[in-house]
């Protein structure tokens, strides 16, 4: 399973490496799934090199510098329709945004504290 994590804070892309890790470490004998992980600084880095199907989720921060995570959600969509998204964000002002690009789910930062949700994320997405 090939999984991009794009968030502008490598401390933040680093916890959520970790915690998918630990998840299907958890799990590794019920889905038999071992994740392979892209990072990514910004939704341009990203978007630049995207190639439809090449991801199975995108782990995706939504306060970035240039593009927004929303934003980058928007042109994803216009590359790849089957592309899945779970958004990590500080706040709930976007949620709504979240269902306007079919997002799987939308987890606050930071992610220790909401790890219910998280592991549900992830659940509904295996």
């Amino acid at each position: 399973m090939k999984i991009a994590v794009v968030d502008d804070l490598a401390q933040e892309r680093n916890e959520i490496i970790s915690l998918v890790t630990d998840y299907f470490s958890v799990r590794f004998q019920q889905f038999d799934i071992t994740p392979e992980f892209c990072e990514y600084e910004s939704g341009e880095e990203f978007i630049d090199g995207f190639m439809p199907a090449e991801f199975d989720l995108v782990l995706l921060d939504i306060y970035m510098a240039e593009l927004t995570g929303i934003e980058t959600a928007e042109k994803l969509l216009l590359l790849d329709k089957n592309i899945k998204i779970i958004f990590f964000t500080t706040s709930t002002e976007h949620i709504l945004d979240g269902y306007g690009v079919h997002a799987l789910s939308y987890i606050l930062k930071p992610v220790t504290k909401h790890m219910k949700a998280f592991y549900k994320a992830l659940d509904y997405f295996v």
